[in-house]
């Protein structure tokens, strides 16, 4: 089966988005903090600050994981990636507002320094990244993105049998249609 010609540059997205970019982050963050901490020691809520950004190690890692497995199925072309770069477009909204409000509330980007500058660029491909990998997945389940599916529905029909009382019960459901229950005949 051959790949879309859209996912390499879908998967190129999500490994150079989260993996790379959150990996890079976080290595500069504890390794040269004074190239990223947009507050200086000196400054009297320098504690608050670093403490509040070292909060968001946990998350960011759950977002380049979700990518990394999103990215990995969808080079081997399984369903399962739709739905892990999903979670990470929704993961990088999430860090981005939670980002921003902070640095509004502390008045982070003024004055505009060059450490503020990159925080404001780090929230800035947050909230471009994170909606446009949620559009290019989602559209992607209706056949309208650069990553087709599978399937034009989200998740296949999915038929489920139970016998009750000697007759079977079949549900079938998709995504755009309520429950259909039809009795059918014991098969001998």
């Amino acid at each position: 089966m051959k790949r879309p010609s859209g996912i390499n540059f879908v998967i190129g997205l999500g490994i150079i988005f989260a993996v790379v970019a959150v990996t890079l982050c976080w290595t500069v963050w504890f390794a040269a903090p004074e190239f990223l901490q947009a507050r200086g020691l000196d400054a009297p809520d320098y504690l608050i600050y670093v403490h509040f950004e070292q909060a968001f190690l946990l998350a960011d890692d759950w977002l380049a994981l979700a990518a990394f497995i999103g990215v990995i199925r969808l080079w081997k072309m399984r369903d399962w990636g739709y739905l892990f770069m999903l979670l990470a477009g929704n993961a990088a909204i999430f860090l981005g507002l939670m980002d921003l409000l902070y640095d509004l509330q502390h008045g982070m980007f003024v004055p505009l320094t060059p450490e503020a500058a990159i925080e404001l660029a780090i929230v800035i491909l947050l909230f471009s990244l994170g909606p446009l990998m949620i559009v290019i997945f989602y559209g992607s389940t209706e056949g309208n993105s650069l990553a087709e599916p599978r399937y034009k529905t989200p998740c296949a029909p999915v038929r489920i049998h139970q016998k009750a009382q000697n007759s079977r019960l079949a549900v079938f459901r998709t995504t755009n249609q309520p429950a259909q229950v039809e009795r059918m005949k014991d098969e001998p």
